[in-house]
């Protein structure tokens, strides 16, 4: 059985949108928070009847 354990495409797309995420949260905090937040606001707002 020849597996491959990581499938290498998916995995090196997935860790470089994570750090696209991450790298702006952690150098603009302040700024990351108003838009985290925000974005809370919208998806709550508009998807939030979902939730129930």
């Amino acid at each position: 059985m020849n597996r491959k354990l990581i499938d290498w495409p998916t995995f090196i797309a997935s860790f470089i949108l994570l750090l696209a995420v991450v790298i702006p949260l952690v150098i603009y905090p302040k700024a990351g928070e108003t838009f985290v937040n925000e974005l809370n606001n919208f998806v709550s707002g508009n998807f939030g009847f979902y939730i129930y």
